[in-house]
């Protein structure tokens, strides 16, 4: 890159494992930017802080006794960062490939509108993860979370539609909800639009953010030129407590974007 550009990692975990944290963290390193990071732990018990002791370029904070969910946990992290060109969000189960953050800013700086960007994720065994989606609606939702409803029909659209199932995830595309699991943002933008938005614990904040910043009139965008593997748990298929968190934000999104059913 011609010229140097500082980023702002930021790192929200509560119940991931160590091992597989310990493998995102190692992932985040780029030689060609400057980059500083910032940590979250929202578990009851820092069970994260050692693995931060001896990395200079990481601030932790032990946040359990508030643990104000993955939107919360980013904005307090923004909270405490020093002014930086970007923000790279991170999930704690997520890995970069190698110069990953140098490639989405060499893509990032060719956008002078950018608002948000995301790149090509996979499954540690290589398959695609479609991530990439349209602004969600009430039967892409029903659709993914009770697949059996797919035989209908309506719902099957509706799904497709929502996934965008027809998308090429090898070229740039716009997109109108990215993954908060992997975003590029930049400084800017991240404080003209004012982060997350809190009443969100946890699910559509990402939705809702990206939503945001495009209304702005910034681009939202997916690129393949920067690549990262997730190993993805999908919780509120498996926790009903999870399942219980995503409906309610499911309902607060809806009530502020209006109920889109198809």
């Amino acid at each position: 890159m011609d010229n140097v550009v500082n980023v702002t990692v930021s790192i929200v975990a509560y119940n991931t494992s160590l091992e597989i944290l310990s493998k995102c963290v190692d992932s985040i390193r780029d030689r060609n930017i400057v980059w500083n990071g910032i940590f979250i732990d929202h578990s009851p018990d820092s069970r994260y802080k050692s693995l931060f002791e001896n990395r200079e370029q990481w601030q932790y904070f032990m946040r359990g006794h508030i643990n104000d969910g993955f939107g919360g946990g980013n904005n307090f992290a923004m909270s405490q960062a020093k002014k930086s060109d970007y923000i790279l969000l991170v999930n704690p189960d997520l890995y970069l490939e190698e110069n990953s953050i140098s490639d989405m800013l060499t893509f990032a700086r060719s956008k002078p509108n950018l608002g948000i960007f995301t790149g090509k994720i996979t499954y540690p065994n290589g398959s695609l993860q479609r991530l990439n989606k349209k602004n969600p609606t009430v039967f892409g939702l029903m659709g993914r979370r009770f697949p059996f409803l797919q035989k209908i029909s309506i719902i099957t659209k509706a799904v497709k539609e929502y996934e965008m199932s027809d998308m090429n995830y090898e070229s740039e595309m716009d997109i109108e909800f990215i993954s908060g699991c992997w975003m590029l943002i930049p400084y800017h933008v991240w404080y003209e639009v004012k982060g997350f938005d809190p009443r969100f614990f946890l699910y559509f904040e990402d939705a809702d953010l990206t939503r945001r910043i495009k209304n702005l009139g910034y681009r939202t965008l997916y690129a393949p030129s920067a690549r990262a593997i997730h190993e993805y748990q999908r919780g509120s298929h498996k926790s009903f407590k999870l399942f219980i968190l995503f409906i309610r934000s499911m309902i607060q999104y809806f009530t502020k974007w209006g109920w889109q059913w198809k």
